[in-house]
């Protein structure tokens, strides 16, 4: 319902139904038939790195975002980091999260105070000082970039993102930062 209330419209949205046993897939097939911009995938049980790179596989579109089922955006998320695209054409794109469910409502912002790095080594550098996070979600990446790199997750793995997160880092050249909420957790 977060993505379909975007302010940013002109997106494809790909449901990765990774072996359900409730009625998970008969919703998206529902979503599907209702808005052509939606795709679904129903795969067998895999594994979350598995759904994603379904997904990767899937997508025409020049950037990519990861949503995880549980968490939402809030309705100007995507053109809030679409701004950024515009304005660097970067190989990701990463914005603030809100963390909800803990004591309080936590921000998760982003610790570097530029908008733009345009190196790998500050990339990585900023990576390794924990200035951003470790997770697949609220990065808005190009796909181009990231299947010239072969970015796809690593299969059977806990923590996946962080692997994934990495491997980002050391081949990203140009990162853009958008200050501001772009996804809650």
């Amino acid at each position: 319902e977060s993505i379909l209330a975007q302010t940013f419209t002109n997106f494809e949205l790909i449901l990765v139904n990774d072996g359900s046993e409730d009625d998970s897939g008969e919703v998206c097939d529902r979503y599907a038939k209702e808005d052509k911009r939606i795709k679904v995938i129903h795969k067998k049980n895999a594994g979350v790195s598995a759904a994603r790179n379904s997904g990767i596989c899937a997508a025409t579109g020049d950037y990519l975002y990861f949503l995880d089922s549980d968490d939402m955006l809030p309705s100007d998320g995507l053109d809030k980091l679409a701004a950024y695209v515009a304005k660097y054409q970067p190989d990701f794109v990463i914005g603030d999260i809100y963390g909800e469910g803990f004591d309080d409502t936590t921000l998760f912002s982003v610790k570097i105070e530029k908008e733009y790095l345009g190196s790998q080594r500050e990339i990585l550098d900023s990576y390794a000082s924990f200035q951003w996070y470790m997770m697949a979600p609220n990065k808005l990446i190009n796909r181009k970039f990231l299947l010239e790199n072969r970015l796809f997750f690593k299969e059977g793995i806990v923590s996946e993102d962080e692997l994934w997160s990495f491997q980002l880092a050391t081949c990203a050249n140009s990162m853009a930062i958008c200050h501001d909420y772009t996804y809650t957790y």
